[in-house]
C-alpha cells in the first residue's frame, strides 16, 4: 500500500470523525489571480514569528514553514508530519499572499496540501479543513496525465497547478498554534 493511499485513508478516518473540524473557516471564495506586489528582497526576515518554532512564520492562528528540499508530495507530507504539521491548506487570498512570501522573494514553486486522488475533480485538503478557496491558473486544474496534487507559484500567474504527485518540489508545511 502506497504512502499516498495511507495518507488518504487516514484523512478519511479523521475527517469523518470530526477531528479536523475548524470553526470559522471562510465560506466558498475563489478570487481571480492578481500578482502579489510590494515584496522586497529581505521581506522573509520580517514575517511574524511570535509563538512559532524557529524557522516558522505566523499568520493568524497557524505557523507556516518553507521546506526547500525538493520531494514528491507524499514525502513532503510525511516531512510535515515529522514537524508536527501537514502540508499547508490555504483559505483566503490574504493567506495565499502570506504563503507566497514564505516561499521567498522569487515565489518558488512548492507543494501545498491539496489533492484529488480520492475522486477526480473533488479537491481536498490533507489537514481535513474545507476546500473553500482556490487560486487556479487559467486552464487549471486540467489533470494532464493523472495530476492529483497541487503546487503554488506556477507559471507567470504564480497561481495553482495540478501536477503529478511524484514530481520533486519544495513544500510549505503548516500547523496550528497550541
Amino acid at each position: 500500500m502506497g504512502l499516498l493511499t495511507i495518507s488518504v485513508i487516514l484523512y478519511t478516518i479523521f475527517s469523518s470523525s470530526g477531528a479536523f473540524r475548524v470553526p470559522g473557516v471562510l465560506q466558498n471564495e475563489t478570487k481571480s489571480l492578481e500578482p502579489s506586489k510590494g515584496f522586497s528582497a529581505g521581506f522573509l526576515e520580517n514575517l511574524p514569528t511570535a509563538n512559532c518554532p524557529n524557522g516558522w512564520h505566523r499568520h493568524n492562528s497557524r505557523c507556516f514553514h518553507f521546506e526547500g528540499h525538493a520531494k514528491p508530495w507524499v514525502d513532503a507530507q510525511n516531512h510535515c508530519i515529522h514537524l508536527k504539521g501537514t502540508l499547508a491548506s490555504i483559505h483566503s487570498f490574504e493567506e495565499y499572499q502570506f504563503v507566497q512570501k514564505v516561499t521567498g522573494s522569487h515565489f518558488r514553486r512548492a507543494w501545498i496540501g491539496a489533492f484529488d486522488s480520492v475522486k477526480e475533480g473533488t479537491w481536498l485538503w490533507i489537514d481535513g479543513t474545507p476546500f473553500d478557496f482556490a487560486m487556479w491558473n487559467p486552464g487549471e486544474p486540467n489533470n494532464h496525465g493523472k495530476e492529483d496534487c497541487v503546487e503554488i507559484n506556477h507559471g507567470a500567474e504564480k497561481g495553482w497547478n495540478d501536477l503529478k504527485c511524484t514530481a520533486l518540489l519544495p513544500s510549505i508545511c503548516a500547523k496550528r498554534l497550541v
